[in-house]
């Protein structure tokens, strides 16, 4: 075995005992590193492609080489007693002696016998402990996935700028527990009070946080680092102070500073080099979940889930693990229903809620205000009907109390297992109108086009950006001997497709929305029917005192009234030239 090989089983070996890299990540180094030319330095290539820490690099690198040094010295003649840790591998003799005296002490095993601990003497891996200074240096840079303990409230006035806000919060200088290991209080600068290795399943490549191992068995639990629903206090100020600021979205990512959407643009809420280490993001994200939503992000590393608090309102969230450690971003949802004049939408709008069946489609782009315009048609029935509401979404985002209506909302997965599922139940509820959050496949959208036909009014979200796109998405989703059918189906159900973007305000004073309204007619249906989409906008640009409006006329209105630029225009219209 060549010495590169022996070298590369020993940084197995001690990897691996040591619990300082999982056995794919490894297996996937070994097989990188042995199809570069030459040999080129382990430790280097593993902090080049970042594998590992250059903390981690430098402590198994001495361990290695102290283990090469003795297996070199045993080659040869041996000492009367073992080298104490050799700075580097003694020259080898020239020549060996018939017999050699046997060493004093066994040397270490070979990389192929078993595994090496890096400073033990007792064949326990609790039994490495480097120096104060190499644990805390590594601690702090690729630390486990712990939990901080509880936090003291930290009180915000709102009226502060963000930045004299957020210098209130907690810094990163509290104590930390290690899953499953007996409490460590690691500080900052300061020497723990009872070093252990990190979990393997808590440290991965390029020093992120990684969630406890995840068991095969769907019914074993798996411990969680935060005790469920304890908030941690700076994720909660930095939630209310985006929720006071009017933010759209608030993101808590690892390796970043917080930021916030504000007014479609990305604002930092603090310094940009005050980044999040993986744990501290850890610990927020799972402070937000109860139990159950704990066991499904740590055994799938992604969530979807509402969030409600009595001061903060409502939020969309999404938890998510990347490359850098966990992340969590909320979509920040108003307290109450908007009406279509608050949300500067034309009152017209409020005919397609005057159906009592047919298919009304809410496109546009993500986070251009689909669901916002789709909870204000239905808050229009809800006050003007006397009907059952069932809405299906994921999450649940508006909460409409049952005015006139009856109104039954559902989440999926919360309350039924898919779109599908909860819409072929809702064909048997008696309902009268069928809110679906969001049409992603070809049975859901199947089943809103049934519905649409048996005497119900669906109203659904597409992310589409025009009324004839909108046409084709849902034709194309269905196999192509069926398209014929599905046309003539549409034809006959829809009633009408409101497609909007949300366009930043030419004073910085927010977004107004800019709309495409179809109107479906007999002249409609006829170009759905025959495949003739392509011509729907002439015939939009004709109707105009019928209500049908095209997304490049209703920007050229916004540009008139100075409400927004040219150069935002050309950002979203369908023919730039227009706007040059």
């Amino acid at each position: 075995m060549s010495d590169k090989s022996a070298e590369l089983k020993l940084w197995g070996a001690v990897l691996l005992k040591n619990k300082l890299i999982p056995e794919a990540k490894w297996t996937e180094f070994v097989s990188a590193y042995r199809k570069m030319e030459g040999s080129p330095d382990i430790g280097d290539v593993m902090l080049r492609k970042e594998f590992l820490t250059s903390k981690i690099i430098d402590v198994v690198g001495r361990k290695v080489e102290e283990v090469l040094s003795k297996q070199r010295a045993a080659g040869g003649a041996a000492p009367a007693a073992p080298p104490p840790k050799p700075a580097a591998a003694p020259a080898p003799h020239a020549a060996a002696p018939s017999k050699p005296a046997p060493p004093a002490k066994p040397p270490a095993a070979p990389a192929e016998s078993g595994a090496i601990e890096v400073m033990g003497r007792g064949g326990d891996a609790s039994a490495w402990k480097p120096s104060d200074a190499e644990w805390v240096e590594a601690t702090q840079e690729h630390g486990p996935a712990a939990a901080a303990v509880a936090d003291d409230a930290v009180r915000i006035d709102l009226d502060e700028s963000v930045d004299a806000a957020t210098s209130k919060i907690i810094k990163d200088d509290r104590p930390v527990i290690v899953p499953g290991k007996p409490t460590a209080s690691f500080v900052a600068g300061a020497a723990p009070t009872a070093a252990a290795p990190p979990p393997a399943s808590t440290v991965k490549a390029g020093g992120s946080v990684e969630a406890p191992t995840v068991s095969d068995d769907p019914e074993e639990r798996i411990t969680s680092p935060v005790a469920p629903n304890d908030m941690d206090a700076e994720a909660f100020a930095l939630l209310k102070i985006a929720v006071e600021k009017g933010a759209s979205d608030l993101h808590l990512a690892s390796g970043s500073a917080p930021f916030m959407r504000l007014n479609g643009a990305l604002t930092f809420m603090k310094d940009e080099n005050d980044r999040l280490s993986p744990q501290r993001a850890l610990r927020m994200v799972l402070g937000f979940m109860d139990d159950e939503q704990q066991q499904r992000y740590l055994r799938h590393h992604d969530l979807d889930f509402s969030y409600e608090h009595p001061e903060l309102g409502r939020s969309r969230v999404n938890a998510l693990e990347q490359f850098r450690g966990p992340d969590i971003i909320f979509r920040i949802i108003p307290r109450r229903v908007p009406t279509l004049k608050e949300l500067g939408l034309p009152e017209s709008l409020a005919k397609f809620t005057e159906w009592h069946q047919g298919l009304v489609l809410v496109t546009g782009p993500a986070g251009c205000g689909k669901s916002t315009t789709a909870a204000a048609l239905i808050n229009l029935v809800n006050q003007g009907r006397k009907d059952h509401i069932i809405t299906v979404e994921d999450p649940v985002e508006f909460i409409h109390k049952s005015a006139g209506c009856n109104v039954t909302q559902r989440q999926v997965p919360n309350h039924t297992a898919s779109f599908a599922a909860a819409l072929k139940g809702a064909l048997r509820e008696d309902p009268d109108v069928i809110m679906i959050g969001e049409m992603r496949d070809l049975e859901t959208v199947a089943l809103a086009i049934r519905a649409a036909e048996t005497g119900h009014l669906v109203i659904g979200t597409l992310q589409t950006k025009s009324a004839a796109r909108t046409i084709d998405r849902v034709v194309d989703v269905f196999p192509s001997d069926q398209q014929a059918q599905i046309r003539t189906m549409l034809s006959e159900s829809l009633r009408g497709i409101i497609s909007q973007q949300l366009i930043p305000r030419a004073d910085g004073k927010g977004r107004v929305a800019s709309l495409e309204v179809l109107h479906v007619n007999t002249a409609v249906s006829n170009l759905i029917r025959d495949s003739k989409t392509f011509q729907l906008p002439s015939l939009m640009q004709t109707g105009r005192k019928i209500g049908q409006r095209l997304m490049d006329d209703s920007l050229q209105d916004l540009i008139e009234s100075n409400t927004i630029t040219k150069e935002e225009a050309r950002k979203a219209a369908e023919n730039p030239k227009r706007f040059l």
